[in-house]
């Protein structure tokens, strides 16, 4: 009995990704990204990012700032809302600075004004973009210097569980927004499950990172006790309770500061105005002039309404400085 001949089918040819150039891989990874960033980038492309003198610094302050974002892309979103920017106050400024010459209120260079306003608004846009990184990464120094106490309790918490480093950023990764120390961890656990570095290299490379010179201490130590095979649950410990030593001093420190500002504000805001204010009456009595052509009513009213509004204000943003970090 013949057996029945079985039909062989070949198999079928997959397909070969090639490998996109280090040039297009941004482009393509950019329309991804759900921002208003990708529109300068769609029009300029890499371009900018080359001729930029300040590349490496927007660089180096975007992962400062931990904001997933390629330099590339952010620069040409820069160069481009900046020139729609120039662009927008050149159509206003030219047509209205020309008017205003002809109605005699500006002089016969009147396109210089409109050159200078629509360079303002360019320096201006490009200000922006600069200084938001570093904007960010200042609230998140913050955050961290005011949270350094907390964080190290919790990674010392788990340190006593038995729970290994790598562990412990994973939980600070998952559950560490209350501290504002997300980001950070995020960054570690990203370099060790998808980049493939070990922990000590991980932390390393955060330390270069984080904007809080404190939680760069605490990680830097961290380090040496997983070199050396220390007791981590002891220097997360002693670690703590420096930190809170430390925070004693600087609240102290704070509160003395209060007392100096509480009797600026006293000084400023209630006894001076009064000292003025009769002074000021006694010489409206004899009236004249007393300063710059004005007389004591007029100083007066000033001093009422302009210059003690200004110093209280200066007080209570001098206060608001110094306790916006706590």
């Amino acid at each position: 009995m013949k057996l029945p001949k079985l039909k062989l089918r070949r198999p079928k040819r997959t397909r070969i990704l090639r490998r996109p150039k280090i040039g297009s891989f941004d482009k393509i990874r950019s329309f991804k990204i759900g921002s208003i960033h990708n529109l300068g980038y769609r029009i300029l492309g890499d371009a900018p990012s080359k001729y930029f003198p300040l590349s490496n610094m927007v660089r180096a302050s975007l992962k400062v700032a931990h904001l997933r974002l390629s330099h590339i892309i952010y620069i040409s979103s820069m160069i481009f809302f900046m020139l729609i920017g120039m662009l927008a106050t050149a159509i206003i400024a030219f047509p209205l600075t020309f008017t205003l010459s002809l109605l005699g209120i500006l002089p016969n260079i009147w396109f210089l004004y409109a050159i200078g306003a629509t360079l303002g608004a360019g320096a201006i846009v490009l200000f922006v973009f600069l200084y938001y990184p570093r904007s960010i990464s200042g609230g998140m120094k913050t955050a961290l210097d005011k949270n350094i106490v907390y964080i190290t309790n919790y990674m010392s918490i788990l340190a006593g569980a038995g729970v290994t480093t790598e562990s412990i950023f994973t939980s600070l990764a998952k559950r560490g927004e209350i501290y504002k120390v997300q980001e950070s961890a995020k960054s570690i656990v990203r370099d060790i499950e998808i980049l493939g570095k070990d922990i000590i290299e991980a932390v390393d490379d955060e330390c270069t990172n984080t904007p809080s010179k404190k939680f760069t201490k605490l990680l830097r130590g961290l380090n040496g006790i997983t070199r050396t095979g220390g007791n981590l649950q002891r220097y997360l410990t002693e670690a703590a309770s420096r930190q809170m030593d430390t925070r004693r001093r600087e609240l102290s420190k704070l509160v003395t500061q209060l007392n100096l500002a509480a009797e600026a504000y006293v000084i400023l805001g209630i006894a001076f105005p009064v000292i003025l204010t009769t002074l000021l009456s006694m010489m409206g009595v004899f009236g004249g002039e007393v300063i710059a052509g004005l007389n004591p009513i007029q100083i007066m009213t000033l001093m009422t309404y302009v210059f003690f509004p200004l110093a209280a204000i200066a007080v209570l943003l001098l206060i608001d400085g110094m306790t916006s970090s706590w």
